[in-house]
């Protein structure tokens, strides 16, 4: 007998959901039948409402800022962290910004040393050389990009020179490049003599990069782990010369402002300075895409 009432029960509970959900559907099924009705009936009063609406809901849109600083999204303004960052920008000057080109020595044959008969990569073919030069050269010396700005109307160009960190300005002006050529002080005809290219690439490349003889045209040493790449299997075993392969060039940007807001390179506002980086940085992109 207790079996039996449990199960009398059961079915009474379910019988009593079912009838509970069948009035909601009945009711669901009436009001969006009404709703329907009402809309298709009058569909001209509908779109105008609705786009009165949605016009109304809209209205804030204009006064949306959409905030993409990363600073400004992941850090509160009394923070410690950016107490500190923003301090540490007045006080002292932006991180350099760095453009990084290399290049592979696809199609070129590994070289023998003149003297020693060692194996060296084909980055160290003295054709690749001359051929990255050129390309290096013509980006530092020739490559102009047109920049605008809403502030200024002007045909005003911009190159890497105008961009680049120079650090021993007013001095020298030369751009801090990062590269094997400044081994060679940026000399065509020095990378062209074949005495003097692999006595360099000896002494600057192999022996001691720091030394006077070594210095770029910018007053700075280079180092190779910097300047070619490909070689570095293990990290304490050092240039590896047979496995070098491709050709790196650092261009060192300089976002430098002085106490007026204005730049060190362009005596112009800072939203300019960044207009006149992209417009370089667009060109590149544009000469080594294609």
């Amino acid at each position: 007998m207790r079996n039996v009432q449990t199960e009398v029960s059961v079915e009474e509970r379910t019988c009593l959901f079912d009838i509970i959900g069948a009035y909601f559907e009945y009711g669901m099924t009436v009001a969006f039948t009404a709703i329907g009705r009402a809309v298709a009936g009058r569909p001209i009063m509908v779109l105008l409402y609705s786009a009165a609406l949605v016009a109304v809901l809209s209205w804030g849109i204009k006064s949306l800022e959409v905030i993409t600083d990363p600073v400004e999204l992941w850090s509160s303004p009394n923070s410690r962290g950016r107490m500190e960052k923003e301090y540490y920008d007045s006080q002292f000057e932006p991180f350099f910004r760095s453009e990084q080109l290399i290049i592979k020595a696809i199609g070129y044959d590994s070289v023998k040393h003149p003297d020693s008969g060692e194996v060296w990569g084909p980055a160290f073919n003295q054709s690749f050389f001359l051929d990255v030069f050129d390309l290096t050269n013509y980006l530092q010396e020739k490559l102009r990009a047109p920049w605008g700005s809403d502030l200024h109307e002007t045909n005003e160009t911009v190159g890497l020179a105008d961009v680049c960190f120079a650090p021993l300005k007013p001095d020298n002006h030369k751009c801090a490049v990062q590269s094997a050529f400044q081994y060679f002080q940026n000399s065509r005809a020095k990378i062209g003599n074949r005495n003097s290219f692999w006595r360099t690439l000896d002494t600057c490349a192999v022996s001691n990069h720091v030394q006077l003889d070594c210095l770029g045209d910018f007053g700075g040493p280079v180092d190779p782990k910097l300047a070619f790449g490909g070689y570095l299997k293990d990290p304490k075993a050092g240039l590896e010369r047979a496995n070098i392969t491709a050709f790196v060039a650092l261009f060192t940007l300089d976002l430098r402002r002085q106490e007026n807001n204005r730049l060190d390179v362009f005596c112009c506002v800072q939203g300019e300075k960044r207009e006149k980086h992209g417009a370089t940085e667009g060109v590149l992109y544009k000469i080594f895409k294609e």
